[in-house]
């Protein structure tokens, strides 16, 4: 999967992007803190992070306006994200939110090849990109 890397610098030029689904891991969050990862509709992958690297809460808001409007919990699932998307706990304080026309899918083609892996790799945390990115080809 290759990604293209988002900066203070560059951001601007890709906007508005489509998206599909995005993870993000709080500030404290195991893995990669701060880190987001983002898939538009025409499968393209993005990455940056807001804690690493030198965004502003404006420059997040412009690459990400959903986040702003969502009001998520450190631990567990919740629905007050905006009108057509769900949230989705990867655990540890990572998260997923996607629309909701893929959720159905996307959890049909999780349960089908998790059958297929070890317990780890078909661990939502592990497999997401991969089984989003399937699914917008298809």
């Amino acid at each position: 999967m290759k990604f293209i890397e988002l900066s203070q610098e560059n951001y601007k030029d890709y906007l508005p992007l489509d998206i599909a689904a995005f993870s993000f891991a709080f500030a404290g969050a195991m893995g990669d803190a701060g880190g987001v990862v983002i898939i538009t509709t025409d499968g393209q992958l993005y990455y940056f992070n807001y804690v690493y690297q030198e965004f502003s809460k404006d420059d997040v808001d412009a690459i990400l306006p959903i986040l702003s409007q969502c009001d998520l919990p450190i631990f567990g699932e919740t629905d007050r994200v905006p009108e057509g998307w769900r949230h989705i706990s990867l655990g540890a304080g990572n998260n997923l939110l996607m629309q909701n026309q893929y959720v159905e899918p996307f959890f049909k083609m999780h349960k089908e090849y998790a059958k297929t892996v070890d317990k780890i790799d078909g661990c939502l945390y592990r497999s997401w990109q991969k089984l989003i990115l399937k699914l917008l080809k298809a």
